[in-house]
């Protein structure tokens, strides 16, 4: 009975041993799995059942060490009948005890008493054996169902550790997806951040580059303005000087016209055909060439120039022809004249 007791659990020892053992060589914080669960629970079936029949096998063989003797049947006189039952039987310790009065007893010889006590003897052990067995057949059977309750319990537990492991496991994916699209969302956020700042330093920049072109826009029309303004002055003082210089050269040619007024009129005495050319004057300046070839095509008279060295210095003549007649040339220097322009014919 010992052994069984130890096997199996009662009120007053719940968890087997074998289970805490199991869960002490558990490493601490790993639930076992379903089917480690009821692997173990099939083991502990199987131990169960295989303790149960080697005890059912061996108890006899170690209580019955000798043979089983059949006791002779005992003669019982009662009210002179004589009943033969055999001896160490239940009927015979019940019903003759039964049947006796107060000062009856019964009367045997020793021999009779002593073939007696072996077979009661006997009687008490195979009641002892047969109580064995129903308690072994009922710790069997307790066994097996605490076996099966043990291993609908460990299913259950089993199931609710899958549930909450299933649970924490969707929970930690819920988590990681969220914390994955929160950091997709700040990720985006600081893209349209990083985007926003690149395109406002964009415009700063070309506000700026802008602002720089219109500026040297500015500087280039000022210097514009500035060189054009410069040019006018420049051109305005060329006139200014030019001016001057005409003013001075009609002011000397008034001066030689007078002159030539003054003087007694040359003639000249020249054939009526040759060649003749018509002279205005010798030039050093060119300003003055200039002027006074512009007045003698102003008046439509044909000219052209001719320069020469006199006295070391290179001046321009302006002349007009070469005539073939002095009739020709002496038109053409009246023409002269009216221009206020001073004359000189030659002949060659």
């Amino acid at each position: 009975m010992a052994i069984f007791s130890n096997r199996n659990s009662s009120p007053q020892n719940p968890a087997p041993a074998d289970t805490a053992a199991d869960k002490s060589r558990a490493p601490a914080g790993l639930v076992p799995s379903a089917e480690d669960l009821r692997r173990r629970a099939r083991h502990r079936l199987i131990g169960s059942a295989v303790l149960v029949v080697a005890a059912v096998i061996l108890f006899p063989l170690v209580f019955d060490a000798e043979p089983r003797t059949v006791s002779p049947a005992i003669p019982i006189v009662m009210d002179d009948k004589v009943d033969v039952v055999a001896a160490g039987s239940p009927a015979a310790r019940v019903d003759v005890q039964k049947s006796l009065a107060d000062n009856e007893e019964i009367v045997a010889d020793a021999g009779s008493a002593q073939a007696a006590q072996p077979a009661a003897d006997d009687a008490a052990s195979r009641d002892d054996e047969a109580a064995q067995r129903a308690e072994q057949d009922k710790a069997a059977a307790e066994a097996e169902k605490e076996a099966e309750a043990r291993r609908k319990a460990d299913e259950e537990q089993a199931a609710r550790q899958a549930e909450a492991d299933r649970k924490t496991a969707e929970k930690r994916a819920a988590d990681k997806k969220a914390q994955v699209r929160r950091l997709a969302e700040q990720k985006a956020a600081e893209k349209r951040a990083a985007d926003k700042k690149a395109a406002e330093e964009k415009a700063a920049e070309a506000r700026l580059a802008q602002q720089k072109a219109a500026e040297e826009r500015a500087a280039e029309q000022k210097a514009a303005r500035e060189a054009e303004a410069e040019k006018q002055r420049a051109l305005a003082e060329q006139k200014a000087k030019e001016a001057e210089q005409r003013k001075l050269a009609e002011q000397k040619a008034r001066e030689e016209a007078q002159k030539t007024a003054e003087k007694p009129a040359v003639t000249y005495d020249f054939p009526e055909k040759g060649r003749f050319v018509v002279q205005v004057g010798a030039f050093v300046e060119d300003a003055r060439v200039a002027e006074t070839r512009r007045k003698l095509s102003a008046a439509g008279i044909s000219n052209f120039t001719q320069k020469v060295k006199i006295g070391g210095k290179e001046v321009t003549r302006v002349r007009m022809g070469p005539f073939t007649t002095r009739k020709e040339m002496e038109r053409v220097a009246a023409k002269v004249k009216a221009l206020g322009l001073p004359v000189s014919m030659y002949s060659y």
